[in-house]
């Protein structure tokens, strides 16, 4: 019996089929690995939008998911906190004032109104402190091993850089301390290049300031002493001016009441009566 020819597909149409089926499975599985990390700073609003150039229909089914906690579903948020997320026409979710409680797997699920998977998308979010309060110093002493630290106040993920210029090259070294510690520390022999920069950054923020030199120090220093003492010296001049002011009016006052008194007395040979016995005089000068 010979077969009919055309119930037996070709070579080529089988390679066809084949890497058609390779394609499909390749686009599959690249959608369910799909995923981003991304970081911002605490309090920020954050749009997770769709990245496969897809946008959801109003019949599709979209499932947002926190570490594997259902977020909505079919557009509905389903989380306790309703005010702090929402779901937009096309499947994007918006997270309001985001905290460093917020962060974590962000994963979508998209299905279509028969429950066929369309997609699926993770994003990995991370809130942090922005870096701040940066500050630099050092100890200006005789030793040869000078040591510079440089800290910050607060600030999530801190990383130091620090750079200088030593024989017209530049030089850098990198500091990451423990999560729980904000300070870096580096050391010189003799002296302190003199374009020593401290920079601290993490992945929402940078912030760089330049260390002083220690003459730097020393001139800022004996400047302020300085003028500590002029202004002692100028506080204790007026103080001395004024007290002796207040003495010199004191003792023209009573000058003052003394001739008013003795204009007031009537000598007592010009007197009509004449004085008792008893009277008693003084001499006024």
């Amino acid at each position: 019996m010979t077969p009919t020819r055309g119930l037996i597909p070709s070579r080529h149409c089988r390679w066809a089929s084949l890497w058609m089926l390779l394609f499909q499975l390749g686009s599959h599985y690249g959608a369910t690995e799909d995923r981003q990390q991304r970081a911002y700073r605490v309090g920020d609003t954050v749009h997770l939008e769709l990245r496969q150039n897809i946008s959801a229909s109003e019949m599709d089914d979209v499932q947002w998911k926190f570490n594997n906690q259902i977020i909505s579903k079919k557009r509905n948020i389903t989380h306790q906190n309703k005010e702090k997320y929402r779901i937009f026409r096309n499947g994007a979710l918006q997270i309001h004032d985001g905290r460093k409680t917020g962060s974590g797997n962000y994963s979508v699920i998209i299905y279509n109104r028969t429950g066929h998977h369309i997609t699926e998308e993770e994003t990995l979010l991370t809130f942090l402190e922005p870096v701040s309060g940066i500050r630099v110093w050092r100890s200006c002493s005789e030793s040869r091993n000078i040591t510079i630290t440089c800290s910050v106040e607060t600030g999530d993920d801190v990383q130091f850089l620090w750079t200088w210029t030593l024989n017209g090259t530049n030089q850098s070294m990198k500091s990451s301390p423990k999560s729980e510690e904000h300070t870096s520390h580096i050391q010189f022999e003799d002296d302190v290049p003199e374009e020593l920069m401290c920079e601290a950054s993490n992945a929402v923020s940078e912030i760089r300031t330049k260390a002083l030199l220690c003459r730097g120090y020393w001139s800022t220093l004996a400047a302020s002493v300085l003028f500590l003492n002029v202004v002692l010296w100028v506080g204790f001049v007026t103080v001395t001016r004024k007290m002796r002011t207040d003495e010199k009016v004191t003792e023209e006052n009573i000058y003052l009441e003394m001739r008013g008194f003795m204009k007031n007395i009537t000598p007592p040979e010009q007197s009509r009566t004449s004085p008792p016995e008893n009277s008693t005089y003084v001499n006024l000068k």
